[in-house]
């Protein structure tokens, strides 16, 4: 990465990062950045200029790694919370201007990629308007709240001609990037069976996340965090804690185990299970969502590609 690169070049080749924000997003490693020569010839102002649609927990982290990268400017930002507009473009130093929703910022000129990090039912609307506005996009996981919204997006993609990266991250970490290089080796011989757990037993890991002092009718756009999804009345609960519901999220599956699955198939080599057998329940957080606590799969993958 030595060489002199444009930015289009660049964003294509910055995918594998190690803080999960592709297009360069979270490069959190400043030596490697320092080392490329930005050739900006197709950005006004020598910058890769960056909107962000949600800006809650984990796009502070991501913010911040951005904000560390030489050649990138966090330049536009929207959520339904006011608290965190407000931490947020404190981060920037008050450059980052806020717009209403994310079609205002989305049509708002200088804006060359964004991220996305909504809960999961507004994943699929905001990911096809920003392709269709002409950014690229960098999406947290999972890319879709539904399989077949899934197809809508590689659609918009194909159509759009733009750059989209799904922010399943630890697949760019260095201990998984070996544990690749070595199954695929064939030094571990033939594999048939991989056991994987994730427990998080606390109320903060199971998402039961407290409620700002501040946060009211006046702080907090309800309709606006709603979008698309079944209507319900005014809950601070939910609003702060989506991850509970299924109106808005498919739970551990799509928040924890997504992570479990993405490190088998990338290590693996595998594309896609064939069949997958899946029972959940709640055992523990029966008051505080509809979504299981507990989630048991078997998945199985006949073929598994050993190349890299």
């Amino acid at each position: 990465m030595a060489g002199k690169i444009n930015r289009r070049d660049f964003i294509k080749k910055s995918a594998v990062t190690s803080a999960g924000a592709g297009m360069a997003l979270g490069m959190r490693n400043n030596a490697m950045a320092s080392t490329i020569d930005y050739d900006r010839e197709d950005s006004p102002n020598g910058r890769i200029t960056i909107g962000f649609i949600g800006v809650g927990a984990r796009a502070h982290q991501v913010m911040n790694n951005v904000l560390r990268m030489p050649g990138f400017e966090v330049v536009a930002m929207c959520d339904a919370y006011t608290g965190r507009i407000e931490r947020a473009q404190e981060r920037t130093g008050g450059k980052a201007k806020v717009f209403r929703d994310h079609r205002e910022l989305l049509a708002a000129p200088g804006i060359d990629a964004v991220y996305i990090g909504t809960p999961d039912h507004w994943h699929k609307d905001h990911a096809i308007a920003a392709l269709e506005a002409g950014k690229d996009v960098y999406i947290e996981k999972p890319l879709t709240y539904t399989v077949d919204e899934g197809i809508e997006i590689i659609k918009a993609v194909k159509k759009t001609g733009r750059i989209l990266q799904v922010g399943s991250q630890n697949i760019s970490l260095p201990l998984q990037i070996k544990a690749r290089e070595i199954i695929a080796s064939g030094r571990l011989g033939q594999i048939t069976m991989i056991r994987a757990t994730v427990n998080r037993n606390s109320a903060g890991g199971a998402w039961i996340y407290p409620i700002p002092p501040d946060a009211n009718p006046q702080t907090v756009n309800w309709d606006m965090f709603q979008g698309p999804a079944k209507k319900h009345p005014y809950s601070l609960e939910r609003f702060f804690r989506w991850r509970c519901y299924e109106d808005y999220s498919g739970g551990m599956a799509t928040d924890l185990f997504v992570h479990v699955m993405t490190t088998i198939h990338y290590v693996m080599g595998a594309q896609a299970p064939e069949m997958v057998t899946a029972a959940g329940s709640l055992y523990r957080w029966k008051g505080s969502r509809d979504v299981p606590d507990t989630l048991d799969a078997i998945i199985s993958t006949r073929k598994v590609s050993q190349s890299i």
